[in-house]
This record gives C-alpha cells, structure tokens and sequence, in this order.
C-alpha cells in the first residue's frame, strides 16, 4: 500500500507539471509529504489490537472507552496544529 501510495503521488507530479508552474507542484509535493508524515499514526491502532483482542466483556468496553478518552483529545489536538501551522511549515519547507 505505501508503495503504490507513493507511486500514485509521484505520477500525480508528473502530470501535473505538465499544466501547471513548478512552483506550485513544489507546494503539492509539501502538502503531500505532511499528510504522507501525519498517515504514519494511523499505525497506532496496530498496538492496541492485540491488547483488545484479549480482553472480554466488561473489562474491553472500560478499556476501549479509556483509550477513546485518550486518544480522542490528543488526536483532536494534533488536526488542530496541523490546521493553523501547515501554511507556516509548508512556507518554510518551500521557502516563501
């Protein structure tokens, strides 16, 4: 998946700076790799699989509603950085 992934982003460019200033492929390409950086913590629930997968009954839902409180706000938190800085790092990455 993170092959073809990245296959599909770079062909993406290609076609793209046939159309389009280089400049602005420049800022694609940012956009891209951050969300490319930001993906990696959906991997997170791969840790938390084999935890849940031995709990039963009461035990799972306290412990699934424990790691939702968790999560939740610090997720939240984070699309909330990457909302108000992405302009800024995507500025200083691309030069601007």
């Amino acid at each position: 998946m993170s092959f073809l992934g990245l296959f599909l982003g770079y062909i993406d460019m290609v076609l793209l700076g046939r159309f389009i200033d280089v400049e602005f492929i420049g800022y694609y390409s940012a956009a891209f790799h951050l969300i490319g950086a930001a993906s990696a913590l959906l991997g997170f629930s791969i840790v938390l699989f084999p935890i849940f997968s031995r709990l039963k009954g009461e035990r799972l839902k306290r412990s699934l509603k424990k790691s939702i409180k968790t999560v939740l706000p610090l997720s939240i938190f984070i699309a909330i950085l990457i909302m108000f800085f992405s302009p800024l790092i995507i500025k200083i990455i691309c030069g601007g």
